[in-house]
């Protein structure tokens, strides 16, 4: 399953709903989260560490982004909302927790795609840190997604980077996975390393 704005959306909306928030402009929050978060991950480039049967070309297929830590993301978004607005509602760090709940579960959708040289039959390893997400486009991609929709209260462009910044640093700091390679020997097979690119959608 490839990730998709409306699946972000839905996520977000339960879990927000669950913690009793609600309000006429609710459901437009959550697509604005889910279609700008989507919309700046789908595309994001990795790599890979292989291991397998070598020598060779191959495809690789996977599912998910595994890794981030929902406490981690919560809590930093928690912090730089804080920092932005001087003060905490009663229920900022229930909305932390559920946005960040949100990204760790729909991550875990993620389609991979990847190309591999060496390793023509195994497993690529994606790299901690080498998910190409930008904490500051993360945030300016919701951001715009809310101004589009009107979402232009005076503190929005702050909140929409505290998501950002939170979820795009959870990637960077522990998103990884894994991909199936399967391809075609070059050469006389035997055990060997390689790495792989690929893409997320």
């Amino acid at each position: 399953m490839s990730l998709s704005g409306s699946s972000w959306s839905s996520s977000l909306y339960s879990k927000l709903t669950a913690k009793g928030m609600c309000g006429s402009e609710l459901n437009n929050f959550c697509d604005i989260v889910g279609n700008g978060s989507t919309e700046h991950v789908i595309g994001k480039s990795f790599e890979t560490m292989d291991t397998g049967t070598v020598p060779g070309n191959g495809i690789g297929i996977g599912t998910g982004i595994i890794g981030l830590i929902e406490s981690d993301i919560k809590n930093q978004m928690y912090q730089e909302c804080v920092g932005s607005f001087g003060q905490a509602g009663t229920s900022l760090l229930d909305f932390c927790e559920a946005v960040a709940a949100s990204c760790v579960d729909q991550m875990a959708l993620a389609t991979l795609n990847s190309t591999h040289n060496k390793v023509f039959l195994g497993t690529g390893l994606i790299v901690v840190g080498s998910i190409a997400v930008i904490p500051s486009g993360w945030g300016d991609s919701i951001k715009a997604k809310g101004v589009a929709s009107t979402m232009q209260g005076t503190m929005w462009g702050a909140m929409a980077e505290a998501m950002g910044d939170a979820m795009a640093n959870g990637v960077l700091s522990g998103g990884t996975g894994s991909v199936v390679i399967s391809g075609s020997p070059s050469g006389i097979p035997s055990s060997g390393t390689g790495t792989g690119i690929g893409v997320i959608s």
